[in-house]
């Protein structure tokens, strides 16, 4: 009794993907809140204290303008202001005292202030006149930011209030910034969650699976359905493989089954040894050569080891060949074998015998399947620094459902038989194999009751 144990791919440790993006939304919207409140509360208390000195200062003009008015001059000004200047109260000579300012005379020259430095420009947008009888007389002058504050209960409590409404808004932004990128990280977690558990079902055996693609997002489906198309791939593949193996013992029995049992009935002496024994057990040894030889073939080819010996060939001479070994194969059966190339030499750099095997099996193919009196044409041309060659039949056609197929190993379009009983379903691959070692390629047209025709696109200058 076998036992088999079933392998699972390793845990990996770590956060989901959708906790990933969520986190990400999350912390961006943070960062975004978290500057949008900073600005406004430094903003809204730069205006505050700009908007609270600019009252004082004005609160300060009219009691100057009388002040000067009375006197007709500065002069006495500091004793005015130290004994109690009427009309000022002493919460504003409190903030004045705390607060740069100066006051000037009218061609800017100080008077009195807390400022004894020269005057930054930046203050001229920030200067009152103090006008006299439509005169200006002087200046009061105040830095545009960073004031000394002298408010109110009404001043902090807008304040307070308008702290309490940035910090809601912070909060309920930062919940809903959390909430959509839950959703959106759903979005993108969950296909990649199916991708993932299809993906380990592959690996422990369950080929062709499935998976259907996120229609609202490009990149996911196009990685669904490069999924799909490899799943389908390897499913294909492992139908073919176990096809391959049931029509390789198929094809190796009958031949192995016809020679064993003539050589058991010579050992036994219940026949007697003639031409036609020898000539049975010949055909039968060289079917199965033959057969042996195009699987290593074959093999070469997918380990890159498939050796060519590259010549400077006319193909015209190689096509008139390959008519002349097949002619009296095609006058047996009453089918006429044509010839088509140009009158001037077409040269190409290939292997002759590669490709003389790659025809030999494309017109051999053509035969079994091209009816008496029925047609095949041999072409050569030339064409964007490629040679094109062309088998043309007038014989019973593929179905259209075959075609996609019929280029794979061991694929034979009608199973039950073959025109000889000896096609082996390797003579196509083997013509596919052996044009793209060239560095060419292959192709077919058919049409069911009307021919088929095979063409073969090869480099002329031999570069793969």
């Amino acid at each position: 009794m076998t036992s088999t144990t079933e392998t699972s791919p390793p845990r990996v440790q770590g956060l989901s993907i959708m906790w990933w993006l969520a986190l990400a939304f999350a912390g961006v919207a943070l960062a975004g809140i978290l500057i949008t409140v900073f600005l406004v509360r430094r903003n809204v208390n730069q205006a505050l204290d700009t908007w609270q000195m600019r009252r004082a200062m004005e609160t300060l003009v009219a009691p100057l303008v009388a002040y000067y008015q009375q006197r007709g001059s500065w002069e006495g000004l500091e004793e005015w202001l130290r004994q109690g200047a009427p009309g000022i109260e002493r919460r504003q000579l409190q903030a004045l005292a705390r607060t740069p300012w100066v006051l000037t005379d009218r061609q800017g020259k100080p008077i009195l202030g807390t400022w004894t430095q020269p005057l930054p420009r930046s203050w001229t947008r920030e200067r009152i006149p103090i006008e006299v009888d439509n005169q200006v007389v002087g200046w009061f002058w105040s830095p545009p930011t960073r004031l000394e504050r002298a408010i109110g209960a009404a001043e902090r409590l807008f304040m307070d209030q308008v702290r309490r409404a940035a910090w809601r808004s912070a909060a309920l932004a930062l919940l809903l910034a959390l909430l959509g990128g839950l959703l959106v990280a759903y979005g993108f977690a969950r296909p990649v969650r199916r991708l993932t558990q299809a993906l380990t079902r592959v690996a422990r055996g369950h080929l062709g699976l499935q998976v259907e693609p996120p229609g609202w997002n490009a990149e996911l489906s196009q990685l669904t359905a490069s999924f799909n198309h490899m799943s389908a791939a390897l499913a294909r593949a492992e139908y073919l493989r176990k096809q391959m193996t049931a029509d390789l013992a198929h094809d190796l029995r009958t031949p192995i089954s016809v020679i064993m049992g003539y050589a058991e009935a010579l050992k036994e002496h219940l026949i007697e040894p003639d031409e036609e024994i020898f000539e049975t057990l010949y055909r039968e040894t060289h079917y199965l050569q033959h057969l042996v030889e195009d699987l290593r073939l074959l093999s070469l080819h997918d380990a890159g080891r498939l050796t060519l010996n590259r010549q400077s060939v006319d193909v015209r001479e190689l096509l008139r060949q390959v008519v002349q070994g097949f002619e009296p194969q095609a006058q047996a059966r009453q089918i006429v074998l044509r010839l088509e190339v140009p009158l001037e030499p077409l040269k190409a750099s290939l292997d002759p015998d590669r490709i003389r095997r790659a025809l030999d099996n494309l017109v051999s193919n053509a035969l079994r399947h091209t009816p008496e009196k029925g047609r095949i044409t041999l072409r050569a041309r030339g064409e964007d620094g490629a040679v094109v060659l062309e088998v043309e039949d007038t014989g019973e056609g593929i179905p259209p459902e075959h075609l996609p197929y019929i280029f794979e190993r061991f694929y034979r379009v009608d199973k039950a038989r073959t025109q000889d009983g000896r096609s082996s379903g390797l003579g196509l691959a083997i013509v596919k194999a052996l044009v793209e070692a060239h560095g060419g390629r292959v192709s077919v047209e058919s049409q069911v009751g009307r021919g088929t025709r095979f063409r073969l696109w090869l480099p002329q200058d031999g570069r793969d």
